[in-house]
């Protein structure tokens, strides 16, 4: 088997204890070895998050060093990028909590929270747009992927998005329903795009992800705790996945309808100008139609001169702000 430093690029790692004498920092050291701990957490991670045969190290975050500290607080741990520089992570690590841990699951313990924070060092976010119980979700999938689940674990949970163990299992499952590379492939969309439901239906053949907790809490059948409860959040996702889907479909309509008039007006051949400005016309006044039926609108809401281009520059303003203007205020667009 290859050394980790040949499969991953693995940063510059330090620790940092405040107090060597507390009873926590005296059971951590008992118990692991810092150097092999810190050096299999980032591999494991990595392995769990990324494919060294296909993609190439630019693509992995960029972090030159990770600090774990020791110290006495509140909680039990958190990461954190350094006050000087974000590439350089931070991993908080209550030596409390160590000191509270049951002699039998110290090393197991450890291994398994510094595995979770690990995980905050590398994994994507969709530029923060995220849900912050799916980030957490990943990070407790790697740590149940990787064997440091604790033993309180179950599968549940109200929603696929709870966080922590209930997301862990549920992705452990999508895994298991449509292939390894599934939590690789979610990580890798949220480098380069903002989160949107979308992405489930693209991992799933079509699936919305309320499809896909229905059918894993059928599977495991832990649904009876909350019906009503569970089928009213399910039910605003699911309307909140649906409008932001609209709003997706209404902004591709606007651009595909500015694009045709563009390609028209740059044509030489006149009588193509007037037909692709007649079609153009079409497909805006059938945006306006169906804008209007979408947010209750009704022609007092513009002046009869405007352009259709207009209008529709209105409509996508109520959509993307959900606010109206006054009637007697033309929005300025250049057409």
């Amino acid at each position: 088997m290859a050394p980790i430093e040949k499969v991953w690029r693995i940063p510059l790692l330090r620790l940092r204890v405040n107090d060597v004498s507390s009873e926590g920092s005296t059971a951590f050291f008992t118990h692991v070895n810092t150097t092999v701990l810190l050096k299999e957490a980032v591999a494991g991670v990595l392995n769990a998050l990324y494919t060294p045969d296909t993609i190439p190290t630019q693509y992995l975050p960029s972090v030159r060093s990770v600090t774990l500290v020791l110290r006495s607080m509140g909680g039990i741990a958190y990461t954190t990028g350094s006050e000087i520089d974000d590439d350089h992570k931070e991993i908080h690590f209550s030596t409390d909590y160590i000191g509270s841990i049951p002699l039998e699951r110290v090393k197991h313990e450890i291994l398994g929270v510094v595995r979770h924070e690990m995980v905050h060092c590398w994994q994507y976010n969709g530029f923060g747009t995220c849900p912050g119980g799916l980030i957490e979700g990943i990070a407790d999938y790697v740590r149940l992927r990787d064997g440091f689940s604790p033993p309180h674990w179950t599968r549940g949970g109200k929603n696929w998005d709870e966080g922590y163990q209930h997301t862990a299992y549920f992705l452990e499952w999508c895994e298991q329903k449509y292939g390894p590379d599934f939590v690789k492939r979610l990580n890798g969309y949220l480098k380069d795009n903002k989160y949107s439901p979308k992405i489930w239906k693209d991992l799933s053949n079509g699936l919305t992800v309320q499809d896909l907790w229905r059918e894993y809490k059928q599977q495991y059948r832990f649904e009876a705790c909350d019906v009503a409860s569970n089928h009213s959040h399910s039910d605003h996702n699911e309307a909140e996945e649906e409008q932001e889907e609209m709003v997706e479909e209404d902004e591709e309509d606007g651009r595909n309808t500015h694009n045709k008039m563009v390609k028209c007006e740059s044509s030489e051949d006149e009588s193509v100008d007037v037909v692709g400005r007649e079609e153009a016309n079409e497909d805006s006044q059938t945006v306006i139609r169906d804008n209007e039926h979408k947010l209750g609108l009704d022609h007092q809401d513009w002046e009869e001169d405007w352009l259709p281009e207009e209008k529709e520059a209105l409509f996508l303003r109520h959509r993307l702000q959900k606010t109206f203007l006054p009637n007697d205020q033309k929005p300025k667009v250049d057409v």
